[in-house]
């Protein structure tokens, strides 16, 4: 099967940003995806997801699967993904929609915290992390320190 990009149709890259605003993949990742392998393509995915997972962990906890999950079918996202994945997903779809984070069986880890605004939270540090590893991977090594 192979592995769909992870584009959500708002690149930045184009403006020249080295880390997409949208999907938080590298420049050259957007650039060369098609002639990636499904292997290279799998790496990035999980590379994503990891920092998705760190993101809404630093700004809120799933405290009820269940609704979330009920949440989540209503949507139709995949129902073996990790609770943090389908929380930022549900999220990044229907924030708008909630008053509070428990309607969606998450709690927000600064109590009052709506669910736009941890959705901007998580967004914002999935992107912070995503240039902290490109920083990290490429211009630390490229600048030999």
């Amino acid at each position: 099967m192979s592995v769909p990009t992870p584009c959500i149709g708002l690149c930045s890259t184009t403006f020249g940003d080295l880390v997409c605003r949208g999907c938080k993949r590298y420049i050259h990742e957007i650039v060369g995806w098609n002639g990636f392998t499904d292997a290279q393509k799998r790496i990035v995915v999980l590379r994503l997801e990891q920092l998705r997972i760190e993101a809404v962990r630093a700004h809120a906890a799933v405290t009820d699967a269940a609704r979330l999950a009920q949440v989540a079918m209503s949507l139709r996202l995949p129902a073996d993904q990790p609770v943090e994945l389908r929380a930022f997903e549900v999220l990044r779809r229907t924030a708008h929609r909630w008053r509070t984070m428990e309607e969606i069986g998450c709690r927000a880890n600064v109590a009052g915290t709506d669910p736009v605004t941890a959705r901007n939270l998580m967004d914002e540090e999935f992107l912070g992390r995503a240039h902290a590893h490109y920083e990290h991977d490429f211009r630390v090594l490229l600048s030999g320190q």
